[in-house]
């Protein structure tokens, strides 16, 4: 036989005779086949073995473990799928337990047995009756599809076995599915067993093998005992404290040594048995109270083992209300009424207006014959007011909602567009929610439409209408407002761009034509930049002008928006140029670098654009474009002399010109290279260096022109 797998065994249905209250069980897979040598020549089967088999108490579970793995060892049966788990508890409360076989796949002799789903259940809880529930799905046996219509009931299904080289062998599976068995403490289930046999014709005689059994999802449970207490329970806390003189009232015991099934409470002398006491746990109990008159009463807690300290429960009459000053106000809420009457309790006393509850943390001055409230918002009309208490509910008195005339101070937005759709906030007095509706242009967004944030503020969402201003109203039962003025703007046209490209760099102004520009309402949006309307200069409901901001080479679209909406877009296209370089500020600085140098010309890029300087490349990164004309880098290090510097793009480097390393001779900022003058009426042109020499005067480097007075001539 294969090893055991997965714990100890759980023979039978039932549980084990020797099981003791509080005992719990769970088997997955419980496999037991085997055939003898030489009955069927041939046959060769020996599987024995137990999945997922745990056992309570102490509390077990497994987990996650694979069939397959655990039958590798078997003769004749093979598993390519399937893991099983189970668990068992045992505690004061009850016990369980629980096994299922999920995605089970075994061949046996080559025949198929799966199914998707075997889970048995078995609860066992204290003071409650025992449950058992088993769960089979998708289950085929030899090959065919097993449908179970009556729990327990036992079909048969056979299938040939061609590994057998005999004559007619086939397998025979007895198959018995939900089988739930319960008693006043026991709880067992069973998801499946198959009770297999071969049959065969060996030399010539009919030949029957019995082969064993296969069982899936077995669970049981046995009730724990409950003992005697030995220490009387205590009670520390009732929540709530108080109720209705008719009962009912849920009342939460805090405490301890509180008993499952055995534990009373009673209520100034009327007990409430334990079969309608709730015990939740050792510390907490729950039940209903019964009658009683108005008044203080004693509730105490009692098991076999004693009686607790008695705790403070207050029966309350149910409040009455004798009247309300005033009796009547305005739509939009905001009146103090006060109620009289009996019964009230501060700080626990709420009051329904109309279907509106008032909580009592904002009831104030309560007394137990005095009240004061706020009224909320309500449509006009009479509506009932109550008080409510933890005794009860009063009867209504009556309280009148009258109209008043709202009034509207202003809309924002003041305009959109001719197909609607704007959400439109109005601002004002006197909007009652649910009762105010708005009318724009004529047309009447009713009341279920219109949002009324607050008395003074509400908010709708335009309806189509053509372009032109028209007047806006709210309206309640107090009547209607003056009119605000809202403009229905036509989506603008864009007809023609002028230019209709320009550098990478931006900074083109770009003209516009088309129709319904609106000034100072106008945006326009260009490869996804959207330049304010702030920077869009409307000229008039024809023409506006705005300047390109930076973008990558390529077309783009251009789309010019109003509050009327946005027009169809327009074609521009950016175009690399190649940057131009006309002068620096300051043109010279210290060989240690760190000079900062304003650079001037056109077509610089953000983000896109390099210095380089004496053979040194200023990244991108490091030189900062102001705008399309000016860019500013610091310099690095350098030996002395005159060098150059050049702007970079993507569209390609710009004019030298000359900054100078050291101390210069005379002179300040500098464009390009040109003639500067020098010490002691000398003139020199072109990059140079000038080195003194004995006797005060000037050495230039070779090839360099010198210019004395008025005469000029090449050095050699």
């Amino acid at each position: 036989m294969a090893a055991l797998v997965g714990g100890v065994a759980l023979l039978g249905l039932a549980p084990p005779a020797s099981a003791a209250p509080g005992d719990a069980a769970g088997t997955a897979l419980r496999i037991d086949l085997e055939a003898g040598v030489g009955v069927v020549p041939g046959l060769a089967l020996d599987v024995g073995a137990l999945l997922g088999s745990v056992t309570a108490p102490p509390d077990d579970s497994v987990t996650g473990l694979g069939v397959a793995a655990a039958l590798a060892g078997a003769t004749g049966l093979t598993a390519s799928n399937g893991v099983v788990s189970a668990a068992a508890t045992s505690g004061a409360t009850g016990s369980e337990g629980t096994s299922e076989v999920d995605g089970l796949l075994l061949e046996l002799l080559g025949v198929p047995t799966s199914a998707t789903v075997l889970a048995g259940t078995a609860t066992c809880p204290v003071g409650g009756a025992p449950v058992a529930a088993a769960e089979v799905t998708d289950l085929s046996v030899l090959g065919q599809t097993i449908t179970a219509t009556v729990p327990g009931a036992t079909v048969t299904v056979d299938a040939a076995v061609a590994s057998l080289a005999v004559v007619d062998a086939r397998l025979v599976a007895s198959v018995t599915t939900d089988v739930e068995t319960t008693t006043a403490t026991t709880a067992t289930a069973r998801a499946l067993q198959i009770d297999l046999q071969l049959t065969a014709t060996v030399a010539g005689l009919p030949v029957t093998v019995p082969l064993g059994q296969v069982v899936a999802g077995e669970a049981s449970c046995t009730t724990p005992a409950v003992a005697p207490p030995v220490v009387a329970p205590t009670a520390v806390g009732l929540t709530p404290d108080s109720g209705p003189t008719a009962g009912g009232t849920q009342v939460t015991v805090t405490g301890t040594d509180f008993v499952v099934g055995g534990t009373t409470v009673t209520v100034d002398g009327v007990a409430v048995p334990a079969g309608d006491v709730t015990v939740t746990s050792p510390t907490t109990l729950v039940f209903a109270t019964p009658p009683h008159v108005a008044g203080s009463v004693a509730v105490t807690v009692g098991t076999t083992a004693g009686v607790s300290a008695p705790l403070g429960y207050t029966y309350v009459a149910a409040p009455t209300a004798a009247s309300l000053t005033p009796t009547s106000g305005p739509t939009p809420g905001g009146t103090p009424v006060t109620v009289t009457g009996t019964g009230f309790v501060p700080g626990a006393t709420s009051v329904t207006i109309g279907g509106v509850v008032v909580p009592a943390a904002q009831v104030t001055g309560t007394s137990p014959t005095t009240l004061t409230f706020t009224t909320p918002p309500h449509p006009a009309g009479p509506v009932g007011v109550t008080v409510t208490t933890p005794g009860g509910t009063s009867a209504p008195l009556p309280f009148v909602y009258t109209p008043v005339a709202p009034a509207a101070t202003g809309l924002d937005p003041s305009a959109g567009p001719t197909a609607g759709g704007t959400t439109v906030t109005l601002t004002g007095s006197g909007f009652v929610a649910g009762s105010t509706s708005v009318t724009i242009g004529g047309t009447t967004v009713p009341a279920g439409a219109v949002t009324v944030t607050s008395p003074s503020s509400l908010s709708f969402a335009t309806p189509p209408h053509a372009a032109g201003v028209v007047d806006v109203t709210a309206t309640t039962d107090g009547g209607t407002t003056a009119p605000q003025p809202f403009r229905y703007v036509a989506a603008p046209v864009a007809g023609q761009l002028d230019p209709g490209s320009g550098p990478t760099s931006g900074g083109t102004t770009v003209t516009v034509t088309g129709s319904g520009f609106v000034p100072g309402a106008t945006t326009v949006t260009i490869g996804g930049v959207v330049v304010p309307a702030g920077q869009v200069t409307v000229t008039g409901p024809t023409t506006a002008t705005f300047a390109t901001p930076p973008h990558a080479a390529g077309a783009v679209d251009v789309v010019v928006g109003t509050p009327g909406g946005t027009a169809a877009p327009l074609p521009f296209t950016y175009v690399v140029v190649a940057p131009t370089a006309t002068g620096l500020d300051p043109a010279t600085g210290p060989t240690g670098g760190g000079t900062t140098v304003t650079v001037t010309g056109g077509g610089f890029v953000p983000g896109g654009t390099t210095v380089t300087i004496g053979g040194v490349v200023v990244p991108a990164d490091q030189v900062t474009v102001v705008d399309a004309s000016t860019l500013t880098f610091v310099t690095p290090p350098h030996a002395a002399g005159t060098v150059g510097v050049v702007v970079t793009t993507e569209g390609g480097a710009s004019g030298e010109l000359r900054f100078r390393y050291g101390t210069p001779t005379s002179g300040s900022a500098a464009s390009g290279s040109g003639s500067r003058s020098g010490p002691s009426g000398l003139a020199y042109t072109g990059a140079d260096l000038a080195l003194p020499v004995l006797g005060g005067g000037l050495a230039l480097l070779a090839g360099l022109a010198l210019t004395v007075g008025a005469r000029r001539r090449r050095t050699a």
